[in-house]
């Protein structure tokens, strides 16, 4: 019953334990490994715990499923009951996202990815580059506003590019996520 990263003889580091986030009664545990990989690129990875009454049990990996650098796991939030689960990548990746994940109602405990949310698109690209979109995350306890850190957003200022970081407030009413205000320091 002890968590373990559950890696495979081929896979590599993986930085088990780079974010977590626990239900608020504390029966499910989600552990990013932002570094984990099955090839020479760092895929990441989160693996989702349940809390039985004769420990912890392993429940399921989550992955991206191409090969790229995205280093998944890197930053973890989730609701209360773990219904909602938002996933980050990491700050060194080109390829930094937001991902939504949501617990199926089945009996077994395990979650499925929302191809809907695309937090990303709806952020705001106009007053700089976000190349490091969500490496903070923190959200609601019904998962119904998600607070997306930046922590090296770009923007040019007296022609001089500078890296203020941002946070933006994205909120979800009438099935569908909007994103309410961004604010950085100057």
């Amino acid at each position: 019953s002890d968590l373990t990263d559950h890696q495979n003889s081929s896979a590599y580091v993986s930085n088990f334990g780079s974010d977590m986030c626990c239900s608020s009664d504390g029966s499910i545990l989600a552990v990013g490994a932002s570094e984990f990989r099955e090839t020479n690129t760092s895929k990441g990875a989160v693996f989702i715990y349940e809390k039985t009454t004769s420990g912890w049990v392993y429940r399921q990996r989550i992955i991206l499923v191409d090969n790229n650098n995205y280093k998944l796991g890197y930053s973890l939030c989730c609701d209360d009951t773990m219904s909602k689960l938002f996933i980050g990548t990491d700050a060194t990746s080109t390829l930094t996202d937001v991902y939504l994940y949501e617990k199926g109602t089945s009996g077994t405990l395990s979650y499925s990815w929302v191809s809907s949310f695309n937090i990303k698109s709806i952020a705001n690209f106009n007053s700089g580059t976000i190349a490091t979109f969500g490496t903070s995350l923190d959200c609601t306890s019904d998962g119904n506003t998600l607070v997306v850190g930046s922590d090296n957003y770009q923007q040019t200022k007296n022609g001089s590019t500078i890296y203020p970081g941002e946070v933006q407030v994205f909120v979800y009413e009438s099935n569908a996520w909007s994103l309410k205000q961004s604010f950085y320091t100057d």
